[in-house]
């Protein structure tokens, strides 16, 4: 009897070898899909990197891990952003509104992070 990794190996291996979703005019709700501006993208990840880097700083070098994790998921899903554009789009989704949403975000984890080591619920 196959184990879960057997399992998985040959689902994987199933897969076709070319992405399964193709970059089209529109999305799933047959709306346009919002012009992707690089420029924008660069400086909403240019932004955020320099939130991450002053929330390090404020912490002395010696972000908490729990939150550090958190700071590292929030680049990374905002790469994401920026990498599945075109899929993002294709569900409805403005992947540079996505995007610029990262610097809040982090703001208030860090905002929540204090309140909660300072006691508070």
């Amino acid at each position: 009897m196959p184990g879960y990794l057997d399992l998985a190996r040959e689902t994987l291996a199933a897969l076709p070898s070319e992405p399964v979703c193709q970059a089209h005019e529109e999305n799933e709700l047959n709306e346009e899909i919002p012009p992707w501006d690089q420029g924008a993208a660069d400086a909403a990840l240019g932004e955020l990197r320099a939130e991450v880097a002053a929330v390090q700083v404020a912490f002395g070098g010696r972000t908490p891990a729990p939150l550090a994790n958190v700071l590292a998921d929030a680049l990374a899903i905002a790469e994401g952003y920026i990498a599945n554009r075109e899929m993002e789009a294709r569900r409805g989704w403005d992947a540079l509104e996505l995007l610029r949403g990262m610097v809040p975000h982090v703001r208030r984890c860090v905002e929540n992070w204090k309140s909660a080591a300072a006691g508070y619920p």
